[in-house]
């Protein structure tokens, strides 16, 4: 093997993954030409976060910073577009100048009634900007696990040329494999070298989306409790979905090529003696 051919293939990997991200992934979620609009990328109390254009109403905006229990008890005792054809503040006609009437009697305050036609027209607004970010959420997760398979496959080519002959192939092979490899004992571990921790929260984190297991989660947990979405209040069981509890830090995948390179290079370096040109 030539001195520096371990790092040209986790190079090579990443740098492929860096690009198919930066050109083909991120321009898709950044702007959605069909609907003609700019998202942020980043991802946000489990959500992924989309800038929108400020309302030129303000009162919009402070209606919807009512609490949801209060909402829902104004959006309850009012009416439906059915109850009123659409026209939710001039059923019937105006009792006042502040009151309006709907059809099965109630009075209530015209002003209310236009902020509920509001509240539909912003409630529409969110469900389908749910949607958009549940499916921007999904790519980034998948693209999670694109990462971890493809960089693994790096690892076990770079294993097989330096005498690796197990069928099987896993992290914890990847771990007794290399310690095998140092001669001098008194050299750093994995576990020391710079940026692994970018490199072990990759694959706690497609461990836990890939197995969907409660003991994937704890793990997760315990070592990257950031990364755990701390405003999912539900209970944690086997089988969920692990999406729905994990949270990525704004800018991942802006950073994690750069980390996982500089933690490559060093274990080209330290743990297999090679050097690079």
């Amino acid at each position: 093997m030539k001195k520096n051919n371990s790092y040209k293939i986790f190079n090579d990997c990443l740098e492929r993954l860096k690009a198919e991200w930066t050109d083909s992934i991120k321009p898709f979620i950044e702007f959605d030409k069909n609907q003609g609009r700019k998202y942020d990328k980043f991802i946000q109390e489990g959500d992924v976060v989309m800038k929108r254009e400020p309302e030129p109403k303000d009162h919009i905006q402070t209606f919807l910073k009512i609490p949801p229990e209060q909402l829902y008890d104004i959006y309850s005792r009012v009416y439906t577009d059915e109850d009123c054809d659409g026209s939710p503040y001039e059923v019937m006609g105006e009792l006042t100048n502040a009151t309006a009437l709907t059809r099965d009697g109630k009075i209530i305050p015209i002003e209310m009634g236009k902020r509920v036609l509001m509240f539909n027209e912003e409630k529409a607004k969110y469900f389908e900007q749910r949607k958009i970010a549940n499916l921007l959420k999904s790519l980034h997760f998948q693209f999670i696990q694109k990462l971890a398979t493809e960089v693994m496959r790096a690892m076990l080519v770079v294993c097989s040329e330096l005498g690796y002959k197990n069928k099987d192939f896993s992290l914890d092979k990847f771990f007794t494999f290399s310690d095998g490899i140092i001669k001098d004992k008194s050299q750093p571990k994995i576990e020391t070298l710079p940026k692994y921790n970018a490199f072990n929260l990759l694959f706690k984190l497609n461990n836990f989306l890939k197995h969907n297991t409660v003991q994937a989660y704890l793990t997760l947990k315990k070592h990257y409790p950031d990364n755990i979405d701390k405003n999912n209040k539900t209970r944690y069981e086997n089988g969920m979905y692990a999406g729905d509890f994990v949270y990525l830090q704004a800018g991942y995948f802006d950073k994690i090529f750069d980390k996982l390179l500089i933690f490559f290079a060093e274990y080209c370096k330290v743990i297999l003696g090679e050097t690079r040109d």
